[in-house]
This record gives structure tokens, sequence and C-alpha cells, in this order.
């Protein structure tokens, strides 16, 4: 699980849902619950 403060990478796709992107992602915080969610920052 990411921790708050890491970069990590993510998919982003494009609008036609053909092809995804990457982006860094800068995690800001856990969700708690059954799932590996966390809300993230796009560093563009």
């Amino acid at each position: 699980m990411p921790r708050r403060g890491e970069i990590v990478l993510a998919r982003f796709p494009f609008t036609d849902r053909v092809g995804t992107k990457i982006r860094p992602v800068l995690v800001l915080a856990e969700v708690p619950g059954p799932y590996r969610d966390f809300v993230g920052e796009v560093l563009w």
C-alpha cells in the first residue's frame, strides 16, 4: 500500500478509452476500508 508522501505511477485512460498514459501521483492519504484505495494528486 502506498504511504502518504510517496510518489506512485498510475495509468490514466485517454478520452477515447483505447490507450492509457502513465503519470506520477503524490499520495496524500489512505482511504480506510477493505480496498487499497488512496487519495492522490497528479504531478504534471
